[in-house]
């Protein structure tokens, strides 16, 4: 955190920008097809429905796939996570009552799997005690009242900080336009912001193009040698059943 803490002593510093997935709160090295694996199988177990596993899996891998591949497409806009359970709920014919259940049991599956980063927790404490301002930006199609939730149980510090989605501005940090919205909003000069996050494009490389600041803070070596390994087993795994295409992605 040596690196971080220096740059938060840097001049001209107002506003503090917080990645949150894989840097407030951490998820294991399990990669995102797993983690959408166990989210339906905790959907099954909550319709009460262990025989829809598979269907649910399979609904999410491509309804998933093609939400993000139209945004890719339009160039504009994100993914919202109601588009996302209502093309589950079409694809397995369910109700719209089910629907609701989904995504109750998903928000209560992330609650139990993310833990805080409690290294990074507590050089951000020191900082907010000497008044510097603390906001949250996210590239995530969950609501942001859901996303909020989450912070709040894991990282009650950072409870009622400002908080950006990218599914509620249908912008994103991956793009860049989300670091527009949010400088607008605070109505300050982008260079007076250090973002700081996991991802090298979107939280590096795009934050900078914005004229923010920023600290690439990337998971361990092991972290990421683990989840490309298990990634592309997963991969091969899901194509050779015919349930995924190699372009699978909601980055």
């Amino acid at each position: 955190m040596t690196r971080l803490e220096a740059r938060l002593q840097e001049p001209g510093l107002r506003v503090l920008s917080l990645d949150v997935f894989d840097t407030v709160l951490l998820r294991s090295s399990a990669p995102e097809l797993v983690r959408l694996g166990a989210i339906a199988q905790a959907q099954a177990r909550a319709l009460g429905r262990p025989d829809l596993v598979q269907a649910l899996y399979r609904a999410r891998l491509r309804g998933q796939k093609a939400l993000y591949d139209q945004v890719r497409g339009d160039g504009v806009g994100e993914v919202r996570h109601q588009a996302i359970i209502a093309a589950m709920v079409s694809a397995c014919g369910l109700d719209d009552a089910a629907g609701m259940v989904l995504a109750a049991a998903e928000i209560a599956w992330e609650r139990q799997a993310l833990r805080p980063n409690h290294a990074l927790l507590d050089v951000i404490a020191r900082f907010i005690e000497d008044g510097v301002a603390v906001v949250l930006v996210s590239d995530m199609y969950l609501p942001q009242a859901d996303v909020a939730g989450l912070v709040a149980h894991h990282a009650p510090l950072l409870a009622g900080c400002p908080l950006y989605v990218s599914a509620e501005w249908a912008a994103s940090k991956r793009r860049g336009d989300l670091y527009a919205c949010v400088a607008a909003q605070l109505a300050v000069d982008p260079v007076s912001i250090l973002h700081v996050g996991d991802n090298p494009h979107a939280d590096g490389r795009m934050a900078e193009a914005a004229g923010w600041r920023s600290v690439v803070l990337p998971r361990p070596w092991w972290w990421r040698w683990l989840n490309r390994r298990r990634d592309r087993w997963v991969r091969a795994r899901l194509a050779r059943l015919g349930w995924l295409v190699a372009s699978f992605t909601s980055k």
